[in-house]
């Protein structure tokens, strides 16, 4: 190597194209980086005359530094959308376009010739040819841009230098990074981990309820019973023999069902519900204290006129008080139950999207613009802000107006309810009545019940008649004859 500085190279122009091929061989082969790292750090020490100034010298080291800053920003601008690119989006006016464009730069995967320049940069760190701060330069630049090909090469670079950065780096320095990765990791959420938006997420109400002391042994995702093994509790016998419950088992005579269906809940038994999980919300939100937003606090902005006690955020309020405030509001405008199954849906997506939790000086005005959202999504003819007004009376119109307009925004205007997240939030309802003892009670199945039932069957039977002729096979081998016989089936 000390006969190549001085024979081989006879200016700056030639030092410049070595630091280039060596670098452009270091990219293209990365697991080749690190023996091309330690090729830079024995050439480091080489100096050629400069071009620009007879009497200084320039370094074989200088024009790495440079050529590497050059290189990282030059790869960091092609990753994602660049602003050229995103000028083209302004004459769309599509907020969903919009949308979907900039989730898929968030969600893009960062290049090869990104991840190599990182990787060969980190090498050459650890070779002691870059300084502590150049490091410091392009994890900032990473955390700045902060799109999904940046972190992704952010965590890479961090996975290979971490060692190293930690011993020359203060902890202080080295914990504001994590902590601003583990920020960006929580806000930037993939759709899938929101289970007001994704069917398959579990929801925050039932994880909730889980860790609460009364039901902590308690199995609440348990397998679900049968439909032909059901506990049922006759009222004559209860009143007349005071022992303990008898277990009743269906039978081909009788069998028991609730009157609560995904598509019919039962509306006074889905209030509880919806009220007990208010209540695990408030009971077991966050010791750390999230803030609260001034349109929900009920000391700017009070229900009544009554006056507001000074510890009152401090006091939890009792299941019965949700329940009774929750009831008057669905029986006074006239609300179904799917509505109220709608009302855990907007009030968990904004807990989620305004990272709040609800508590004590916040649960009534949270619920309520819940309630006013839900009813005018999901109900034909909705309730106007006025009709609230009337059933609290001491409230104006103008706050009932610019509560759910505060509201909508804190959703980002996402008001759509899939039927697969709906029917997560019933089903996962019935597990945490089952678990506290709020299912509905059983009852024999009527001949007039049975009726409508068949009927209904009968009807999906024509229905899909046509269906079922189209995947019956045309022709069977006489050796191997199998007949398909289809029974209408009764869900429930």
């Amino acid at each position: 190597m000390t006969d190549l500085s001085h024979e081989d190279l006879d200016g700056e122009e030639s030092l410049q194209e070595m630091v280039e091929l060596v670098f452009k061989r270091a990219v293209k082969k990365p697991h080749s980086a690190a023996v091309f790292a330690e090729l830079c750090q024995h050439l480091s020490t080489v100096e050629v005359q400069s071009l620009t100034d007879w009497s200084a010298s320039v370094s074989f080291r200088s024009l790495l530094v440079k050529h590497c800053q050059a290189e990282f920003r030059k790869n960091l601008d092609k990753e994602g959308i660049s602003q050229k690119s995103g000028s083209c989006l302004e004459p769309v006016r599509d907020v969903r376009v919009i949308d979907r464009l900039r989730e898929e730069q968030k969600n893009a995967k960062p290049s090869d010739q990104f991840l190599n320049t990182l990787r060969f940069i980190g090498e050459l760190f650890l070779s002691k040819v870059l300084a502590e701060k150049a490091m410091h330069c392009c994890i900032r630049r990473l955390l700045q841009k902060g799109d999904g090909p940046s972190l992704e090469g952010l965590c890479q670079l961090l996975q290979l230098i971490q060692q190293d950065l930690e011993l020359v780096t203060s902890k202080e320095v080295m914990d504001s990074y994590y902590n601003q990765l583990d920020f960006i990791a929580e806000k930037d959420l993939p759709m899938e981990y929101n289970p007001s938006d994704h069917p398959r997420a579990s929801t925050i109400f039932l994880s909730k309820s889980q860790t609460d002391v009364a039901v902590a042994n308690k199995r609440v995702r348990e397998k679900r019973k049968s439909l032909y093994i059901n506990h049922f509790t006759h009222i004559s016998e209860s009143k007349h023999n005071q022992g303990p419950v008898r277990r009743k088992y269906s039978s081909c005579s009788t069998i028991f069902l609730d009157e609560s269906t995904v598509s019919q809940p039962n509306l006074k038994n889905t209030i509880k519900c919806v009220s007990l999980a208010i209540y695990y919300h408030i009971k077991n939100r966050e010791a750390d204290g999230r803030m609260v937003l001034d349109i929900f606090d009920e000391r700017l902005h009070p229900l009544s006129k009554s006056e507001i006690p000074a510890d009152y955020e401090k006091h939890d309020p009792e299941q019965k008080q949700i329940y009774r405030f929750v009831r008057t509001l669905f029986s006074a405008a006239q609300l179904t139950a799917e509505c109220a199954i709608v009302t855990l849906v907007y009030l968990e997506r904004l807990l989620t999207y305004a990272e709040i939790d609800i508590g004590p000086a916040n649960w009534k005005r949270i619920v309520l613009g819940a309630i006013l959202l839900a009813s005018k999504v999901w109900d034909d003819q909705a309730v106007w802000n006025v009709d609230y007004c009337q059933i609290l009376k001491d409230i104006t119109v103008e706050d009932m107006n610019e509560l759910e307009r505060q509201f909508l925004e804190l959703l980002q205007f996402n008001i759509n309810v899939p039927s697969s997240v709906y029917a997560k939030y019933y089903f996962d309802l019935r597990s945490l009545a089952e678990a506290n003892n709020l299912s509905c009670p059983l009852e024999p199945l009527s001949r007039e019940k049975a009726q409508k039932l068949e009927a209904i069957a009968r009807l999906c039977d024509d229905i899909y008649k046509n269906l079922r002729k189209h995947t019956k096979k045309r022709s069977v081998s006489a050796d191997n004859l199998v007949v398909v016989r289809w029974c209408p089936a009764i869900v429930s």
